[in-house]
């Protein structure tokens, strides 16, 4: 039976799928600022990667697989029973196959059965138009937020002096930025974004980064900065 529940009510769930850490928790975080309920899923593993397998021909790409794998095993460990969930899919137009994710994952929920569970699905055709213009440009300034903080992580895992103490206090100020992002005001997050940087301006280097020898990954998302996808390859 269908119903219909503004995004703000407090059974609906938004989960998102991982992008890598850093992008996914920060657009998690954004939507809760907009007063919306929701979480990133886990960073994908090898239950994760069975279970899209399992409901797959295995002939499709690995983020399709790993997609459907995190929502199936969040429905499986995670779910609450009396919540309304929604699942984050962007789509696209074009012959991309990107554009096929929301309509597999539809079908799959129907296949299945899946009560109380839909796509949230925002299209690059429009602009990713739904949530309104300042909205949009909140989850783009989170999604370049994150972008920067990920280089920042890979940079200090290599040039700090102190590998470990680095690697705890990004960790630290990550989430002071998160808390920033999930708050329903913008006055602090600029300010907090030029203390991040003055204390990340301070972690002693083994030599500076003009210094540094520079390897780029290219290719779409999920070979960039999927941790499961990349199998730590940055690290």
């Amino acid at each position: 039976e269908e119903m219909l529940v503004p995004l703000t009510n407090k059974r609906i769930h938004i989960i998102f799928p991982s992008m890598g850490q850093w992008l996914a928790s920060a657009v998690a975080a954004c939507f809760r600022g907009f007063g919306y309920h929701a979480d990133p899923v886990p960073v994908p593993d090898y239950e994760t990667l069975m279970l899209g397998r399992g409901n797959a021909s295995c002939k499709e790409c690995l983020p399709l697989i790993l997609t459907t794998g995190s929502l199936l095993n969040y429905l499986k460990t995670q779910r609450d029973k009396n919540e309304l969930l929604l699942y984050f899919m962007p789509s696209t137009g074009g012959s991309c196959r990107f554009s096929q994710y929301a309509v597999y994952l539809n079908r799959l929920i129907k296949k299945q059965q899946i009560h109380n569970v839909a796509l949230m699905t925002l299209s690059s055709e429009n602009g990713y138009a739904g949530l309104g213009a300042a909205k949009s440009l909140k989850i783009i300034r989170g999604v370049i937020i994150a972008d920067i903080m990920a280089d920042i992580n890979n940079t200090i895992t290599i040039l700090a002096a102190d590998r470990p103490a680095a690697k705890e206090l990004i960790a630290k100020l990550w989430q002071k930025i998160i808390h920033c992002l999930s708050t329903t005001s913008d006055d602090t997050i600029y300010t907090t974004l030029s203390e991040v940087a003055e204390t990340l301006r301070r972690v002693p280097l083994r030599y500076p980064l003009s210094r540094a020898r520079t390897v780029y990954l290219i290719g779409e998302i999920y070979v960039r900065h999927d941790e499961f996808s990349c199998q730590s390859l940055t690290e």
